[in-house]
């Protein structure tokens, strides 16, 4: 088992660990994510892969959430691939609380793994930084994320589900 494995165990299993009276303060978010890059000289690229949240709500009382975000995701042109593994934390914050539809804004920022099939490019970390705004019903989200991987605009919808406990 790899180390971003070991890391990602350790949060799940600190999230089921917490004491039954703060169940509802955690959330873990998972759904697949489309990616649009901007490969410099290679034009812009639409790839795939998927996104892991785990989040707690500090307080029950105000609508601010941190998490740790993860995921994949994969582009390819002309027999060239890149794939990046973001390891971020990031924050969210409710516009309105209590609704069917409960709008909300966040940020992440972190570092992206980078790696490229091409032997002279290999594997580089760069900075990974994004602007999330979007929205949820009932457990369900949408979230056209947005921003920057090393120096490149970075563009991944993703609709998926939440899990609160």
């Amino acid at each position: 088992m790899t180390r971003f494995q070991h890391g990602w165990m350790l949060v799940l299993a600190a999230l089921f660990a917490a004491p039954a009276a703060q169940a509802t303060n955690y959330r873990v978010s998972i759904g697949p994510t489309m990616g649009l890059l901007n490969l410099g000289s290679f034009s812009s690229q639409l790839g795939w892969g998927g996104t892991l949240q785990a989040g707690l709500k500090p307080m029950a009382s105000t609508p601010l959430r941190l998490h740790l975000e993860s995921g994949f995701v994969t582009w390819a042109d002309r027999g060239i691939r890149v794939s990046n593994i973001p390891l971020m934390v990031g924050a969210t914050y409710d516009l309105t609380e209590g609704q069917v539809a409960t709008p909300y804004i966040g940020v992440s920022a972190g570092i992206g793994i980078v790696s490229t099939n091409i032997t002279a490019l290999g594997n580089e970390i760069y900075f990974n930084g994004l602007l999330k705004p979007g929205i949820e019903f009932y457990n369900v989200f949408i979230e056209p994320k947005f921003g920057l991987l090393k120096d490149e605009f970075i563009f991944l919808p993703t609709v998926g589900y939440n899990i609160n406990f």
